[in-house]
């Protein structure tokens, strides 16, 4: 099999798979106007708008595109912060079992603010939330899943704080 992962096949690929979703689009369009779509509920623009973000997660699955985690503050400002890996002897059984699997640094989010040290921590409510995006691709950013998320668990939960690290597990080696 071609490892499509490295370039220039990697190039050659996205601009193949491009090529073949604009001729497929057509297709689906008329498939999904005349011949029914994927579900019996399902509107025209979901039906699209399914097939095209599951064609896009192929291709950049086949590909095994790479998302850059940067260490550094974007729109988060002040509520970003880096968490450093715990000392050796935390990490036990399951998270010893694969060599190549080791702690880094990673990037969070607090919401709607972070603990400080004078925060009265004495009656607080936090929220770990690890993003299932982070199995597929792409990342926790603030503009596009944090606010949200953050918002559901303040004001439908009742919670005080939420605290979401910034990982993708499956682009990242």
């Amino acid at each position: 099999m071609v490892d499509f992962t490295q370039h220039p096949v990697k190039g050659v690929y996205a601009l193949a798979a491009l090529g073949l979703e604009l001729v497929r689009f057509p297709v689906f369009i008329v498939k999904f106007l005349l011949f029914g779509r994927q579900h019996p509920s399902w509107t025209f623009r979901q039906a699209i708008t399914v097939h095209a973000l599951f064609s896009g997660l192929w291709h950049v699955a086949t590909v095994q595109a790479k998302t850059p985690l940067p260490l550094t503050p974007d729109r988060e400002k002040e509520r970003f912060l880096v968490i450093k890996p715990a000392k050796d002897d935390v990490y036990k059984g399951p998270l010893r079992s694969n060599k190549d699997v080791v702690p880094a640094e990673i990037g969070a989010t607090w919401f709607p603010a972070p603990l400080t040290t004078g925060s009265d921590k004495s009656n607080v409510k936090v929220v770990l939330h690890i993003h299932g995006g982070a199995f597929v691709t792409g990342q926790s950013i603030a503009f596009v899943i944090h606010i949200p998320v953050a918002n559901f668990y303040q004001e439908m939960e009742g919670r005080d704080n939420a605290e979401l690290p910034q990982r993708n597990f499956s682009s990242t080696p």
